[in-house]
């Protein structure tokens, strides 16, 4: 896919945002209420999506109100690091997210492997 519709899917995933004025590419968006585990991984994951020059958000919130550890626009494709969450809890959080989207559950134990890869 060349660049133009590559930026043409990108712009139309991201009207699902609540506020992309404040988003940048590959900024980690850090909060000091989750876990050092929890930052790392997404912080790994960002690290390792900019490597492939796959465009990435974090903590993008959505129109519905749902807020996503990490978005990847061209791919309608929202990523949740989990820690603690139990399996109840991740399957509740699927009902928030844009039904345009898929979502993907991701320990991080798994993300913070040393050949985990994406």
């Amino acid at each position: 896919m060349g660049k133009q519709k590559t930026r043409i899917k990108i712009n139309e995933a991201m009207r699902l945002v609540k506020n992309t004025y404040a988003l940048k590419p590959y900024d980690p968006k850090i909060s000091v209420a989750n876990t050092w585990a929890h930052e790392s991984a997404k912080c790994r994951l960002i690290y390792l999506f900019k490597k492939l020059g796959v465009e990435v958000y974090s903590e993008v919130e959505f129109k519905g109100g749902a807020r996503a550890d990490l978005f990847i626009p061209f791919q309608y494709r929202i990523i949740e690091v989990t820690h603690s969450e139990t399996a109840k809890r991740s399957e509740e959080k699927l009902s928030y997210y844009p039904s345009e989207c898929d979502v993907e559950f991701i320990s991080t134990e798994e993300i913070l492997k040393e050949d985990y890869e994406v």
